[in-house]
């Protein structure tokens, strides 16, 4: 889910079971029942400035949890120009489930033109949040069309 707000990849929140729910006992009473799938949503509606994501957000309850204000109009509302949803992405495990190694990585970035020479790259740690120091590397990384493809093959969950 945080790669795909960091990647801004619709196809990643769409890859996320719509039966998924999660619950937060401490969460505010309409807010502590959500689909995963529409979290996801939302929150890739908040990174992009885009309010047609917010047509997959749904709200949803449970018998003991209400979820009812997480909504599409909660989304739409939420979309402001300096809000960001952030989240930790372990990139090592990602790349290689995807089938790339961090040296073929720099390879790519290296003849692409985002970085002159290999020892340009900086050393980015292999799990990394929004701030964090190494998040512009993997930034670049997410923005390849090879990266892209590569999140487009990964299975439903």
């Amino acid at each position: 889910m945080h790669l795909a707000w960091l990647a801004l990849h619709p196809k990643l929140c769409a890859k996320i079971s719509d039966r998924t729910v999660t619950t937060e006992l401490l969460n505010s009473w309409g807010t502590r029942a959500s689909h995963l799938r529409s979290s996801c949503f939302s929150g890739l509606a908040r990174n992009a400035k885009n309010r047609l994501y917010c047509r997959q957000v749904v709200s949803v309850s449970t018998v003991f949890y209400d979820g009812s204000l997480l909504n599409r109009k909660d989304c739409e509302a939420n979309i402001r120009g300096d809000s960001f949803v952030g989240g930790e992405v372990e990139f090592d495990r990602l790349i290689a489930r995807m089938g790339y190694s961090r040296d073929q990585l720099n390879e790519v970035m290296v003849n692409r033109g985002v970085y002159p020479h290999i020892r340009d790259i900086p050393d980015a740690e292999s799990s990394v949040s929004f701030g964090s120091p190494g998040l512009d590397y993997w930034m670049d990384v997410v923005r390849t069309p090879e990266f892209q493809a590569g999140l487009d093959r990964l299975p439903n969950f």
